[in-house]
């Protein structure tokens, strides 16, 4: 378990949030979402991904639309969702949309859920 103020370095953190932040907002998919409702989630996700980055183990992705790879070079789809259910139904969903895109490369989904800050690793499922 971890929190943000794991995050050793927070200006890394806040200049990829705002830079992934700024691509959504500029794009029509963004839902009628805010600014902040959408950095806000971004700043959920990177906290997730950073964390894992920090530790040594884990790389960020140089792929569009991918996040990590591991330590054998497989990719990695970080979710950081606000939920305390181990595998809640829309994991599964968002796992099955994963699956099904052909150009999304992801060879393991890993599933934090976030309560009060406080993200736990709940899943980590092969996608190939």
């Amino acid at each position: 378990m971890f929190t943000i103020e794991n995050i050793k370095d927070k200006d890394l953190l806040n200049r990829i949030v705002d830079e992934e932040t700024d691509q959504i907002f500029k794009r029509p998919g963004r839902r009628g979402r805010s600014y902040d409702e959408l950095r806000a989630s971004v700043l959920q996700g990177k906290v997730a991904e950073l964390y894992l980055v920090e530790t040594g183990k884990y790389k960020f992705c140089d792929l569009k639309y991918h996040d990590l790879y591991n330590q054998k070079k497989q990719i990695i789809e970080v979710k950081a969702y606000s939920s305390t259910e181990i595998l809640p139904p829309f994991v599964i969903k968002d796992i099955r949309k994963i699956q099904s895109l052909d150009w999304n490369k992801s060879d393991w989904y890993y599933y934090f859920g976030v309560f009060e800050g406080v993200y736990t690793l709940h899943q980590r499922i092969k996608l190939k």
